[in-house]
């Protein structure tokens, strides 16, 4: 709640707090929260620190994190994120994975490679992508 009404700092407090019930819910909040508001270095942090506490994600976790490579402009790493949904972690990407990924391109201007990747999208790109 205090993410999305621009209190990032507030929701950052909170989410130390509770320390040890930390959750995927709170973990995936709390990345996108940081993504949404500039702090792109620090959902990518909180991811690995997630990872290093035995957390595993989900594909929730996954749209926070290429949010904050667009927002960061990090194609690169936004990409290995995306790939490793499935080599590593074997979730399959939803149309909104896509959907950030085009977003991700589209914003460092690779628009050839935004369309390459709509090429290849095993479902039917809807209106946004």
């Amino acid at each position: 709640m205090y993410a999305r009404c621009g209190r990032i700092d507030v929701a950052k407090k909170m989410f130390n707090e509770i320390g040890k019930r930390r959750n995927l819910c709170t973990r995936n909040s709390m990345i996108t929260g940081l993504a949404v508001h500039g702090k792109c270095n620090k959902a990518l942090e909180l991811y690995e620190q997630m990872l290093r506490e035995g957390t595993a994600p989900d594909d929730v976790t996954f749209v926070g994190l290429v949010l904050a490579c667009t927002h960061g402009g990090m194609v690169r790493k936004g990409q290995e994120l995306f790939e490793s949904m499935e080599t590593k972690y074997k979730i399959t990407p939803k149309l909104e994975h896509y959907g950030c990924m085009v977003d991700l391109l589209g914003h460092a201007g690779e628009l050839q490679e935004a369309y390459e990747l709509i090429q290849t999208i095993p479902m039917r790109p809807d209106s946004v992508i």
